[in-house]
């Protein structure tokens, strides 16, 4: 297995002798790994609508074999993959343009009022953000129907999260601390999303 030691030209030469072994869009696909976010466990499928793979074999496929090469650490058991820091870092500067990346896989998630697993859910703002949608997230974040899909499908605290990681504008700073508050109520019965809202934002101006 490959390990993280040595200089980065030693990291360098390594890692590229791994992906001179791979084939085809193989390599690009390996460095693609990198919009994911650092220290997460990326479930199979999300990598498999990265690569655009209509077959989650295929994915798996190409997954045991960069697992094999130590670029990434493959776990069947949890159907996941991570990419070390260090690995990542390298693949990053390798990539090209990212925002595109990011884009191709928020446009296979398609409605982003139907997302369809609780990674897509969790990390939609960060993809957003990645491919420079921020206005989009935004109007998404002042969408009640967007606002009720998220909480369904995670907690109060995954979209506080997505309020800050936006470039937020002075109302979705209101909207995050009316969240806040209504936190402890919110993370009993996520329901009552618009009474707390309702109460909180009633006497604050402006047309959003």
């Amino acid at each position: 297995a490959f390990t993280i030691t040595g200089t980065s030209g030693t990291l360098t030469r390594t890692v590229g002798a791994s992906l001179d072994l791979l084939s085809g869009a193989e390599p690009q696909r390996c460095v693609e790994l990198s919009v994911f976010p650092e220290d997460k466990a990326i479930p199979l499928q999300a990598v498999a609508d990265l690569w655009r793979c209509a077959d989650l074999d295929d994915c798996e496929d190409l997954a045991r074999r960069l697992d094999e090469l130590a670029l990434i650490e493959l776990d069947l058991s949890q159907g996941t993959v991570r990419v070390h820091d260090t690995l990542r870092a390298y693949m990053a500067e390798r990539l090209g343009d990212a925002s595109a990346v990011h884009a191709g896989l928020l446009d296979a998630w398609g409605d982003p009022h139907a997302l369809p697993y609780a990674y897509a859910w969790r990390s939609f703002a960060y993809h957003m953000r990645c491919a420079g949608r921020d206005d989009q997230m935004e109007a998404l974040l002042l969408d009640p129907r967007w606002l009720s899909a998220k909480l369904a499908a995670t907690d109060v605290y995954a979209l506080i999260a997505d309020c800050e990681d936006v470039n937020a504008i002075r109302v979705l700073a209101t909207v995050r601390d009316a969240l806040r508050l209504s936190a402890p109520a919110l993370v009993i019965d996520p329901s009552q999303w618009r009474a707390q809202l309702h109460a909180r934002l009633l006497g604050v101006p402006g047309p959003e």
